[in-house]
Formats: C-alpha cells, sequence, structure tokens
C-alpha cells in the first residue's frame, strides 16, 4: 500500500516536472517576442516622425529677411562708395553748378544747366558703388548689418553683431568659392570662418538663450546647425550640391552599403509590424 502511495506521487512530481521544463520555454519565447514586438514598434514610430528640415551650416536657410534685406541695400543704384556720402557729393555738385553760373554771369543758363546735368551724371557713375569692387560690397553690407544687430549705437564688439559680421563674410567667401573651385585656400578659410562664429553662438547660447535663438532664426541658422561640428568635407559638399551640377559624387563604401542594407531590413521589419496591428499606416 505504500509503495502504491509512493509510485502515485512520484507519478505526479514527475508530471508535474515535466509540465514545468515544457513552460519554461513557452514563457522565455513569449517574453523575448514581446521584446521584437518593441522594437518593431519603436523602428515604426521612426520610420513615420517627420525628419527636421536640413539647415546648410555655412549659407542657411534660402531666402532669409535679413540677407534678402541687405542684398536689395546694397544693390540700390544711388549707393555709392564708403569714401563720399550722397549728401556730400550732392553739396559738392550744387556747388560746382552755382560757381559754373556765376562765372558766366547768368543765373539760368540754360546751356550751362545743361552741362552741369551732364557733369552731375557723369560724377555720379564714377561714385557708384555698382563700379566698385567686391570689397566696398562686403564693407556696406558689414555696415548694414552692424546696425541690425547693434545692442546699442556704435556697439561691435557682442556676441550678436560679431555673429552677424562673420555671417556677411561667410555669405561672399562662398559665393566666390563657388566660383572658384580649384582655390583651396578659400575653403580652408570658409571653414575656418564658420567655426569661428560657431563658437561665438555656442558662447551666446551658454550666456544669454533668448539673444542666442533670437540671432540664429535672423540669421537663418538653426540649433542643429550651430551645434554640429563642420567641415568642408566631400559628404558636405554633394549634400548642399555646393558647386551646381559640378560637384562631384560621393564614393559609396562597403560602410554605406551595409548601413543601407540594415535600413531596408529595419524598414521592411517596421513595416510588416503596422501590417499586423496597425494597417492603416503601413498603407
Amino acid at each position: 500500500m505504500a509503495a502504491d502511495k509512493f509510485f502515485i506521487m512520484s507519478f505526479r512530481l514527475g508530471g508535474f516536472v515535466r509540465s514545468l521544463h515544457t513552460s519554461v520555454p513557452v514563457q522565455a519565447r513569449q517574453k523575448y517576442m514581446k521584446k521584437i514586438n518593441r522594437l518593431h514598434k519603436h523602428w515604426a514610430k521612426e520610420l513615420f516622425r517627420p525628419q527636421p528640415e536640413y539647415v546648410d551650416p555655412v549659407l542657411g536657410q534660402a531666402q532669409v529677411p535679413f540677407l534678402e534685406r541687405v542684398r536689395a541695400s546694397i544693390n540700390q543704384a544711388e549707393n555709392q562708395i564708403d569714401q563720399l556720402s550722397p549728401e556730400e557729393s550732392s553739396k559738392i555738385l550744387f556747388g560746382a553748378e552755382q560757381a559754373a553760373k556765376q562765372r558766366t554771369g547768368f543765373a539760368h543758363n540754360e546751356a550751362v544747366s545743361q552741362a552741369e546735368a551732364r557733369k552731375r551724371e557723369i560724377f555720379a557713375r564714377l561714385v557708384s558703388l555698382n563700379n566698385s569692387n567686391q570689397q566696398q560690397y562686403k564693407k556696406q553690407a558689414v555696415q548694414l548689418a552692424v546696425k541690425e544687430f547693434e545692442r546699442f549705437p556704435g556697439d561691435t564688439g557682442s556676441s550678436e553683431v560679431q555673429a552677424a559680421i562673420l555671417t556677411m563674410r561667410i555669405q561672399f567667401l562662398a559665393a566666390h568659392a563657388k566660383d572658384t573651385k580649384k582655390d583651396l585656400q578659400a575653403k580652408r578659410k570658409l571653414e575656418h570662418l564658420v567655426q569661428t562664429r560657431r563658437n561665438i553662438l555656442l558662447y551666446l547660447k551658454r550666456t544669454n538663450q533668448e539673444r542666442y535663438m533670437w540671432t540664429i532664426e535672423k540669421l537663418g541658422l538653426s540649433d542643429e546647425a550651430v551645434m554640429a561640428e563642420f567641415h568642408m568635407s566631400r559628404q558636405y559638399l554633394f549634400k548642399t550640391q555646393f558647386y551646381g551640377e559640378h560637384t562631384l559624387p560621393l564614393k559609396k563604401t562597403k560602410k554605406d552599403t551595409r548601413a543601407a542594407r540594415k535600413f531596408e531590413q529595419r524598414k521592411a521589419k517596421a513595416l510588416k509590424y503596422l501590417a499586423h496591428n496597425n494597417p492603416d499606416m503601413a498603407l
């Protein structure tokens, strides 16, 4: 009788142990599948998450109001070289016209008026900014930037003004670098100017967050473009098409191939997860 009870107990205990052993892999697999589903769900969220707009760390966004105003101001026909203001030139021409009329003895001599008008036209063409070089254009653009960003009259040392001045220099140097593809010194100088502006803006961000956000928005930059380390690499030149149709294509490496293949695999698994859980998003 005791042997029968022992046999029955052993049989029941053995079944319990066998059921325990068979349930352990099932629980482990369920836990593993939950982990995989969470991972695929994360990939699906990343796949449909809107990506931030790429902002050029050199030239910033296109059609920035501040830069457009500066371009319009320096291209005005009445602009003159910085050595002579329009008021001073008007005084000179008026004095010369009055002196000519006094020499002839006629205050309203038509011939003298026509000659002086011709002289006025020639003088305006000579002192016009259109006849000057790029240095004169850049100097006037810098002056406009200082007036736009200064904290008080005569301010030239604040971080905002320095960043604006560097932005003007970067705009002109980038245009020169695009026209002269083989000027390696211009590319190195452009990279140095961008890094200098980045350091100034990072200092402004540490000291005055509000002025920092106002400055980068006015200059057409973003926080991501400022924070990222910048180099005039082939990746940057290709991404922004810096030289237009003459930009060299990137050489596809094995690392790029592996990254692209890994992305496609993740994308396929994310779409498969959405097809089972959220078919509308998968479509």
